[in-house]
C-alpha cells in the first residue's frame, strides 16, 4: 500500500471510532430517557385496558339486569310455552354474567400491571429483559 492509501484508510479509522465514541455517548445519554418513555406506555396502557374493559361491563350489567327481569316475567307466567322460554334466558345470563367476570378479571389484571408500574418499575423492566433474552 502507498502512503496516501494508509493515510486515507487511517483517516477512516479514526472518523469510525470518533463516530462510535459519539454514538455510545448518544446511547447512555438516552437509555434513561427511554426507559421512562417505554414504563410510561407500560402504565398507560394498562389504564387504557383497564378503563375499556370496566366500559365493556356497563352494557353487560346492565344486559344481565334485562336478561333477568325477563326471566322473571317468563317464569311468573302461567302459560307453559312462555314458561319453557325461562331456561334460554338462563343460558343467556349465564354467558353474560361469565363475560361480565371476565371483563371485571381483566380490569384487575390490568390494575396490578399498572400498580407494579408504578411502585416497582426496576421489576417490570428486569422481567421484561428477562423475557427479550430468552
Amino acid at each position: 500500500m502507498d502512503e496516501a492509501t494508509k493515510n486515507a484508510l487511517n483517516e477512516f479509522v479514526q472518523q469510525a471510532i470518533s463516530a462510535t465514541k459519539a454514538a455510545g455517548q448518544w446511547s447512555a445519554e438516552q437509555a434513561p430517557l427511554l426507559v421512562q418513555e417505554w414504563l410510561s406506555w407500560q402504565l398507560a396502557e394498562s389504564a387504557a385496558w383497564m378503563v375499556l374493559a370496566l366500559l365493556a361491563v356497563v352494557p353487560c350489567a346492565l344486559g344481565l339486569r334485562m336478561l333477568r327481569a325477563k326471566h322473571a316475567e317468563c317464569a311468573a307466567s302461567k302459560d307453559w310455552s312462555v314458561r319453557l322460554d325461562t331456561l334460554d334466558y338462563n343460558i343467556a345470563s349465564a354467558l353474560v354474567a361469565i363475560m361480565v367476570a371476565g371483563l371485571v378479571f381483566a380490569a384487575f389484571v390490568n390494575a396490578l400491571h399498572a400498580v407494579k408500574v408504578i411502585v416497582a418499575p426496576r421489576v417490570v423492566v428486569v422481567e421484561q429483559l428477562g423475557r427479550w433474552l430468552q
